[in-house]
This record gives structure tokens, C-alpha cells and sequence, in this order.
């Protein structure tokens, strides 16, 4: 009876384990873009005056554990500091209530790899806007893009495109945002997370266990009617 047990509790651990694996919500990722701000140009710059960019996605339903990347570097070869915001509203409207998260990050020299911005934020059903700002900087920080072709997305997740600034609020995101006009190119980014809807192949997994529970709960019965 003692090996029935074992294999009931691992089969619980194993099917249960299927739940908790992070999994791609929106990957925007590849070879750096050379087109969007003139030849050789491999980013948007984030620290021209008042022009930011944001970029939108849209996710049906919630996520736990979320943790936000994105490519950004210099082009002096010296490094940088930015800003970022996770809105789920921006333009004149949005106040510090729509802000989700915010804080500093690194902005490294050149700069490829994807740096990590938040981590372990939970973030419902709607619509959000990630926001990359360096308001002091010397218009040599810049956001990594890539081809739009290079754009994955979880199962009922869209990506809504890029907006950028053209005003300049004291508070960043309630600038005026426009549509970006390049409908080729998107910053490089990857937003990961903890589906609250199970993948088909995690309900499989606790199709098992169930199975395997009801098959050691028959087992067990049959052996006392045995005795």
C-alpha cells in the first residue's frame, strides 16, 4: 500500500506541475531592424525630447507571475538609464491609478540581449501599454526593434501595435500619443507568464491523475474484498 500512496502523490505533483509553467504571452524577438530611423539605424530612440514609445497588447484572460524583457542599448558605447512604465491606460487621461508598475533599469552599452524590466506581477484580462522613457538622456538610448513578422502571442493575446508621444506631460504617460507610423518594425520585447486557463496538454496531465487516483482507490477496494 505504501508504493500505492507514492505513486498517487507523485502523479498529483506531476499533473499539477503542467499548471504552474510560465508560457509566452507576447515575444516580439529577432535580428535587429535597419530601416526605421534611417540606414544603419538599429532602434527608436527613447530620449529625444518628449518622443516616447509604447507599445500595446491585449490578453483575454489573466496571467500570474508575469515578467517583462525588452533590447535596448546605446550607440555611443557608453551606458545609459531609462525608465519604464506598464500602463493599462495612457494619453491625458491616465493618472498614477493606471499605473501597474514602473521603476529604473540599465541601459547597456550597444545592447542585444534582452533585459529583464518586472517580474512576478499579476495582470487581469485587459489591455496593456509598456512604456519606455529616459527623459534626461542625450538622444543615444534606444529601444531595439526587429521585423513585426518576428511577433508571437499566447492563445488569446493580440498585439495592438505601437503609439508614440508628440506632447510633454510632467507626467510621462499622460502625454498625447499618436499611432507609430512604421508598420514594419516593433521593439524588441518578451512578456512571460502563469496562464489562469489551462494548455490542453496540462489538462491531459490531470485527466492522468485522476484516473490514476480512481485506479489505486479501485485497487485498494478490491484487495480489502479479497482479504
Amino acid at each position: 500500500m505504501k508504493y500505492n500512496v507514492l505513486s498517487l502523490t507523485a502523479l498529483v505533483i506531476f499533473g499539477m506541475a503542467g499548471f504552474a509553467r510560465a508560457s509566452n504571452i507576447i515575444t516580439i524577438d529577432g535580428s535587429d531592424g535597419t530601416e526605421l530611423l534611417g540606414p544603419g539605424s538599429t532602434g527608436y530612440d527613447i530620449s529625444a525630447g518628449d518622443e516616447y514609445l509604447a507599445q500595446e497588447w491585449t490578453q483575454a484572460s489573466a496571467y500570474t507571475n508575469v515578467s517583462i524583457s525588452v533590447a535596448v542599448g546605446t550607440d555611443d558605447g557608453s551606458t545609459g538609464t531609462g525608465e519604464a512604465f506598464l500602463m493599462n491606460e495612457i494619453g491625458p487621461a491616465a493618472t498614477g491609478i493606471n499605473e501597474l508598475a514602473e521603476g529604473s533599469f540599465t541601459i547597456p552599452a550597444g545592447g542585444d540581449s534582452l533585459e529583464l524590466l518586472f517580474s512576478g506581477l499579476n495582470l487581469p484580462a485587459g489591455s496593456y501599454f509598456l512604456l519606455l522613457a529616459d527623459p534626461t538622456g542625450d538622444g543615444l538610448d534606444l529601444w531595439r526593434f526587429t521585423s513585426n513578422s518576428n511577433v508571437t502571442v499566447g492563445a488569446g493575446v493580440t498585439y495592438d501595435g505601437g503609439q508614440f508621444s508628440t506632447t510633454g506631460a510632467a507626467f510621462i504617460p499622460a502625454n498625447t500619443f499618436v499611432p507609430y507610423n512604421d508598420t514594419e518594425f516593433s521593439g524588441r520585447m518578451q512578456v512571460t507568464g502563469t496562464s489562469s486557463v489551462p494548455e490542453p496538454s496540462s489538462l491531459i496531465l490531470l485527466g492522468t491523475c485522476l484516473l490514476g487516483a480512481a485506479a489505486l482507490r479501485l485497487n485498494r477496494r478490491n484487495t480489502a474484498g479479497r482479504r
